[in-house]
């Protein structure tokens, strides 16, 4: 049966005197009821629901049989098939949505063991989800996880909670060979500083022994009495005359 004689008939059971019933309940491909008092234009639609009928929001109302109604103020402005054209291009529209939608971009990273830890997105940050396997379904375990490149990240709940950098500490082993290869040369230099230290203190008890020599002379000259000239003074009158004689002719 072809599409308009579904439409034939459908308008045959609205003119039937016998039938009492005056609309006609048409299911949408996405579940929805609609009831139509007539399938012709201008028929009233509204949609059934569980609370009873409501008003039907303009649209274009995809059918089950391959109808399309155009509905327009509650009202049925165009009713028209589905081209088979139009039915594969919608198909093919929507599996491509599902493809888009479905496509999620992963990254990993390695661990210095050979196992990749995968992330959804671009960047690896806190509180991003990791896992074992491209699926994402297999979360990597709790705990630290040392990478490749020198990183280490800390899983916590199936989450990465830190990301630190992993600073290499010397073996035992290698701690003392090195002691072991320097022991001569610390030695060599400790003995050179003992000496240095040694003629450094016999130099400055020098110092100290003529600084002290120094400072007794000093108090010793500074305890002696200071030299004085003393002249006689004395009067020219009380001379003699003999002597006044005596003195102007020796001039």
């Amino acid at each position: 049966m072809d599409k308009k004689t579904v439409i034939s008939k459908i308008k045959e059971f609205f003119s039937s005197e016998e039938e009492v019933q005056k609309f006609v309940d048409v299911k949408t491909l996405e579940g929805k009821i609609l009831r139509v008092t007539d399938m012709v234009e201008g028929a009233e639609v509204k949609e059934i629901t569980e609370d009873g009928e409501v008003d039907v929001e303009n649209g274009v109302y995809n059918l089950e049989d391959d109808l399309v109604l155009v509905i327009e103020d509650g009202k049925v402005s165009e009713i028209k098939e589905v081209e088979a054209e139009e039915v594969e291009e919608e198909a093919t529209e929507e599996v491509e949505e599902e493809m888009e939608t479905e496509v999620v971009e992963m990254a990993n990273v390695m661990r210095t063991d050979g196992v990749a830890i995968y992330y959804e997105g671009t960047e690896l940050v806190e509180g991003t989800a990791l896992y074992l396997d491209e699926a994402m379904t297999e979360p990597a375990p709790d705990g630290p996880h040392e990478l490749e490149g020198g990183l280490m990240v800390v899983i916590e709940d199936g989450k990465l909670a830190s990301v630190e950098e992993i600073v290499e500490e010397a073996t035992e082993e290698v701690v003392e060979e090195m002691e072991t290869e320097d022991t001569p040369k610390l030695t060599a230099q400790l003995k050179d500083l003992i000496s240095q230290m040694k003629d450094l203190k016999n130099s400055f008890e020098e110092l100290k022994t003529e600084n002290e020599n120094l400072k007794a002379r000093f108090n010793k000259f500074a305890a002696e009495p200071a030299e004085e000239v003393i002249k006689e003074k004395f009067s020219f009158s009380k001379i003699s005359k003999e002597d006044k004689l005596k003195f102007f002719s020796k001039r």
